[in-house]
C-alpha cells in the first residue's frame, strides 16, 4: 500500500450539497505528492490547487493547501492531521523538513490490502464517513459524506481568535466538546490566528496621533487636554439635571464632523434606557452645529441611530449582538449609553449582585472590544447614589457613582458632573475623577453652562 501511494499525483475535488448534489466548491487541476517522511513506514501527503465555484460557501477563492501524514502497518493505514510551523512551503515537489512539523492528530484510519475501504471521523458534532475506492494503479477516489450542524458555512459559532484565547475547560463548558477535540482545535488555531507584532512606544504613538474627540467646546477640550478619550470606556456621572444627557446629545452630533474639526467622521449609536429619546433637543442642537460648522441638519440627525432599551436583557442583546452586526456594515464611530445604571438599579436587588456583575462585565467587555477593534469611542452616562461617608462643599450633594466596583473596574475614564445651587443661579462644573490619559483634577474643575446652542465651558473667573 505504501508503494501504491508514493509519488506525484494530479487531483481534483468537488464539494456538493447532500441531497441536491449542487456543487458548492471545486478544484479541477491540483498537484499533490506522497513523499517518504519521518521513517520508512510514513508518507507525507501535500496538495495545492485553486478553489473555484466557492460562492455558496461564503468563502474567498484562491490557493488551497492540505497536508497529512500517512503511516502504514500490516493491517491499517492511519492518517494524521499535521501542524506545520512552516506553512509557506507547501509545494508538493519540495523536500519536506521534519523539524517544521510539531504536532500530529489522528484524522482517520482504514484497512489496507483491499480495493475499497471505509473510515469514520467525528469532529465535534459533525460525522465524517469516508470511502476509499482504488480504481487502478494510477487512480483512486475518496468520497466523504459530512453530516452535522457545524457544516452550515453561513453561520460561524466560534472563531479561531476565541479558540486561541480560551482554555480547554472554557471550550469544553461552552461548546460541549471533549478534551481531545479541545486540544485539536487549539492546535489548529495556532496556525490560523495572526498574533500582532510587538511595537515600540514611539511606533505606537505615531499610529495613534488622535487620542481624543472634541466635546464641541474649546474650553472643555482644553480642560480635558483634548476632549473625550478615544480609548476604552468614558463614563460621565452625576446627579439628575447636571447636564449628562445634554453633553451626550452634543457628542452624538460632533462625532459626525471631520477629524480636522475634532470629530470622528462617522455615525453614532445612541442607546436610551431612561425613557423617550430627546429628539426635539437633538434637532435644536443639530441646527446650532449646522450653523457653526456648515453641516446639513437632516444629515446630522440621520447619522444618529437610536435604540430604546427597557430591560437589562434587551440592553445586553443590543450591545453584544445587534451592535456587532451594525458596526461591521456602517462607520459607527461613537456609542453612547444613556444611562448604564437605570435598568440595573430597577431590575436587580442587593442580593442579586453577582448576577448583576456578570451582565455588567459582559457589556463592558463588548464595549471595550468595539473600542479596540474598530476605533469606536464609547461614552456611558451613570447615575449617582448618596455618599454618607464624605462631606461636600456647601450647596453640593454628597454622591458617588452608581453600580459599585463591578462597573468601576470596567471604566477607563471617569468624569463627574456636579451642580451647586445658590439663591441666584445654578453653577455647573465637570472634573476628572480618574483616567490613564488625563491628569486627575479632584480639586479643580471646568465650569460650564447649558444654552440653546449646547454645553459651553465658562472661564472660572466669570463665576
Amino acid at each position: 500500500m505504501l508503494k501504491y501511494f508514493n509519488g506525484y499525483w494530479k487531483w481534483s475535488r468537488r464539494v456538493t450539497s447532500l441531497g441536491t448534489n449542487t456543487i458548492l466548491a471545486s478544484v479541477s487541476d491540483g498537484n499533490a505528492s506522497f513523499a517518504p517522511f519521518l521513517n520508512s513506514q510514513s508518507l507525507l501527503y501535500r496538495e495545492i490547487g485553486h478553489l473555484e465555484n466557492f460562492e455558496s460557501l461564503s468563502a474567498s477563492g484562491g490557493t488551497v493547501t492540505r497536508q497529512y501524514i500517512y503511516t502504514f502497518n500490516d493491517e491499517n493505514v492511519i492518517v494524521f492531521h499535521c501542524s506545520a510551523s512552516d506553512r509557506g512551503n507547501v509545494d508538493p515537489r519540495s523536500a519536506p523538513n521534519a523539524e517544521n512539523f510539531t504536532r500530529l492528530t489522528e484524522f482517520h484510519r482504514f484497512k489496507s490490502n483491499t480495493t475499497t475501504a471505509e473510515c469514520v471521523h467525528i469532529c465535534i458534532d459533525d460525522k465524517y464517513t469516508g470511502l476509499y475506492n482504488f480504481v487502478s494503479d494510477a487512480k483512486f477516489e475518496l468520497q466523504w459524506t459530512v453530516i452535522g450542524p457545524n457544516k452550515n458555512y453561513k453561520i460561524k459559532k466560534i472563531t479561531w481568535q476565541k479558540v486561541a484565547l480560551s482554555t480547554n475547560k472554557q471550550l469544553q463548558k461552552k461548546y460541549k466538546i471533549s478534551e481531545f477535540d479541545c486540544k485539536h482545535l487549539r492546535c489548529a488555531s495556532e496556525s490560523c490566528v495572526t498574533v500582532p507584532p510587538l511595537r515600540t512606544a514611539k511606533e505606537y504613538l505615531s499610529m495613534n496621533e488622535q487620542y481624543y474627540m472634541s466635546t464641541g467646546c474649546d474650553i472643555i477640550n482644553e480642560y480635558l487636554k483634548g476632549g473625550i478619550p478615544r480609548q476604552g470606556i468614558t463614563e460621565i456621572t452625576g446627579e439628575s439635571g447636571c447636564g449628562k444627557t445634554q453633553l451626550s446629545l452634543q457628542l452624538s452630533l460632533i462625532a459626525q464632523l471631520p477629524s480636522s474639526k475634532g470629530g470622528l467622521d462617522g455615525m453614532t449609536v445612541y442607546i436610551e434606557t431612561e425613557g423617550k429619546f430627546a429628539h426635539a433637543r437633538l434637532r435644536q442642537l443639530a441646527e446650532s452645529i449646522s450653523e457653526k460648522f456648515g453641516v446639513n441638519v437632516t444629515k446630522l440627525q440621520s447619522n444618529v441611530l437610536v435604540r430604546e432599551c427597557k430591560e437589562v436583557d434587551d440592553l445586553v442583546y443590543c450591545i453584544s449582538t445587534l451592535l456587532k452586526n451594525i458596526i461591521k456594515d456602517r462607520p459607527i464611530k461613537l456609542i453612547i449609553i444613556d444611562s448604564i445604571a437605570a435598568l440595573f438599579r430597577s431590575e436587580f436587588s442587593y442580593s442579586e449582585s453577582i448576577a448583576r456583575a456578570e451582565k455588567l462585565n459582559k457589556i463592558g467587555v463588548c464595549l471595550k472590544e468595539y473600542s479596540a477593534n474598530y476605533g469606536t469611542v464609547v461614552v456611558c452616562t451613570n447615575q449617582v447614589s448618596a455618599n454618607i461617608k464624605e462631606h461636600g462643599r456647601e450647596g453640593e450633594l454628597n454622591v458617588k457613582p452608581a453600580l459599585g466596583l463591578a462597573w468601576s473596574n470596567l471604566v477607563t475614564t471617569r468624569l463627574m458632573m456636579r451642580r451647586l445651587r445658590s439663591t441666584d443661579a445654578t453653577s455647573r462644573f465637570i472634573n476628572v475623577i480618574y483616567s490613564p490619559l488625563l491628569p486627575s483634577f479632584l480639586f479643580s474643575s471646568c465650569n460650564f453652562i447649558i444654552e440653546k446652542s449646547g454645553v459651553k465651558g465658562v472661564p472660572n473667573h466669570d463665576f
